[in-house]
């Protein structure tokens, strides 16, 4: 990994480049680009700007906020779920009018391959930065303290191969925007889905600080799509994991076949609500509500949909239904297990709640005259 960016060096592959080289071993062409500041063009290996004396190569990300759709931003880049709400009814992966497993194992496994490449090529321009959020990151942390992506995986493989291969940049034909706004089409053919890849690389003339905020904007259109894809898969296909198919046992966290981590996520669950069949008058079950709630609130959990009957379990972090007969039966988690230990009373009669009749209930609570 590159610790210091002080330097020029080629933005494909972060070998160093040298006053009056004009093309990188990876045969990345270092031509004259513009100044974000001034917009002055400047020698590729310019360390400051001919103009306005501007540092043209620095570690610290400080291009401006923006905001990637399906994203934005509330302290750092988060999902934007009105956004993707609109998306997950309009059930973008169907073809020929039905939701198929494999079409959304595919377009996984293609997204994780782009998101590992964009991120792979973020630490070469930008080691020193979270891709997700711009926090400074230590030279050996692996783990962003902010929003905890994690940094050094896989990623590191793709640095070094981008570091160590000869002649592998290669200039795509198309426009960048053009393909980026075709990844919103969910339909890409073989042909634009591998220009759009090849797009990820840095564009001739372009700017450290451009081609940041390009990457900057793929990865977090890119991570929202993901999460599209398995709301989708938690939707159709909740019973099976998405990397390989397997059946999930229950309170199994990793797939018998895979070892992949199960993954629930918030919109899937609340998409899917054909196992709440329990016939619910108002007030019925507030108790049980409320300590589901503050045990959640309590130990790490998310309650931001606590009001849609969802809320994700502090000890795996998947969502769930809290008003199904399963986990009311059981006060577990249908996930990885974890108890919901408290003591609530559930009252099942319709006829007798807190004492009294439903008619004086009603009438007491809500003004309901029956």
């Amino acid at each position: 990994m590159i610790t210091d960016t002080s330097n020029p060096h080629c933005l494909n592959c972060g070998r160093p480049a040298e006053a009056g080289q004009t093309k990188c071993e990876c045969g990345y062409e270092f031509a004259d680009f513009e100044c974000p500041h001034c917009g002055k063009k400047n020698e590729y290996t310019n360390r400051f700007c001919i103009s306005c004396g501007k540092g043209l190569w620095q570690s610290s990300v400080t291009f401006p906020v923006m905001q990637p759709r399906g994203c934005r931003f509330d302290d750092g880049m988060i999902l934007d779920m009105d956004f993707l709400k609109k998306e997950l009814v309009k059930t973008p992966h169907q073809e020929d009018g039905e939701i198929t497993a494999g079409v959304l194992r595919l377009q996984h496994v293609q997204h994780d391959k782009l998101i590992n490449e964009i991120c792979s090529r973020w630490w070469i321009v930008s080691p020193a930065n979270c891709i997700s959020c711009k926090s400074e990151l230590d030279s050996l942390e692996n783990v962003c303290p902010k929003c905890n992506i994690l940094h050094y995986d896989s990623h590191d493989k793709g640095v070094m191969e981008l570091k160590t291969m000869k002649d592998n940049y290669v200039k795509t034909e198309r426009d960048a925007s053009e393909l980026s706004r075709l990844k919103w089409t969910y339909k890409l053919s073989d042909t634009d889905a591998g220009d759009y890849f090849l797009s990820l690389a840095p564009m001739i003339g372009e700017s450290q600080s451009e081609y940041r905020k390009r990457l900057f904007k793929e990865y977090g259109e890119n991570c929202a799509i993901s999460y599209l894809i398995n709301c989708e898969w938690n939707i159709y296909f909740e019973g099976a994991c998405i990397n390989c198919g397997a059946s999930l046992e229950r309170y199994k966290l990793d797939c018998p076949s895979c070892g992949m981590k199960k993954n629930v996520p918030a919109l899937g669950v609340l998409f899917n609500d054909d196992s709440i069949e329990m016939e619910k008058f108002a007030g019925q079950f507030d108790d049980f509500s409320r300590c589901v709630g503050s045990v959640c609130a309590d130990n790490g959990g998310d309650v931001s949909y606590f009001d849609d009957g969802i809320v994700s379990c502090p000890e795996c972090l998947n969502y769930f239904h809290y008003l199904t007969s399963d986990f009311m039966d059981t006060q577990r988690c249908p996930h990885c297990g974890a108890h919901f230990s408290f003591a609530a009373t559930i009252f099942q009669d319709e006829w007798d709640y807190a004492g009294i009749p439903y008619d004086e209930y009603m009438e007491t609570y809500y003004g309901v005259k029956r």
